[in-house]
Formats: structure tokens, C-alpha cells, sequence
């Protein structure tokens, strides 16, 4: 939550379709999703759709999620 502060959200469980949990079985791994859909638009349509547009400014919030996840994990501190 320090990185998205009130904007964090623990989403439902999901069965979506991802191999992910095959290298996971082979090291440690979490799966987490970053929202990229603008608060402006109304109804956004969903990835692999035609009218799916990503706002980038979420991409930052998921880079620095990643980054303080890997910093947690290794001990390395948390770059300022």
C-alpha cells in the first residue's frame, strides 16, 4: 500500500488462463495486476479488444510496485 497508497485494491482470486503458475512451482513468484485503464473513460474496454487504450501513467505505479517488491524480498532497501 505505500506505493498506491488508497488506490491499492485486493482483487477477487482468478483462474485466468497464465502459465505463471508453472514457474512457480521451480522458484518463489507472486502474480499482481496493474490497472492501466483511465479514470476518464467510461465502460474502458478490456485488453485484447480493438478499442483498448493504455494510460501509461499506471505503468509507473506498477514499475515502482515491482521495484519495492524486489527490494522487500532481497534486503537491498528501498531505492529513494
Amino acid at each position: 500500500m505505500r506505493v498506491a497508497g488508497d488506490k491499492a485494491q485486493v482483487a477477487e482470486r482468478s483462474s485466468a488462463g497464465e502459465d505463471f503458475s508453472y514457474f512457480a512451482q521451480k522458484a518463489p513468484g507472486m502474480f499482481f495486476f496493474v490497472g492501466i485503464a483511465s479514470p476518464r473513460v467510461e465502460n474502458a474496454a478490456p485488453n485484447h479488444l480493438p478499442r483498448f487504450h493504455v494510460d501509461e501513467t499506471g505503468m509507473v505505479t506498477g514499475l515502482r510496485a515491482m521495484l519495492h517488491l524486489v527490494a522487500d524480498y532481497t534486503g537491498s532497501g528501498i531505492p529513494t
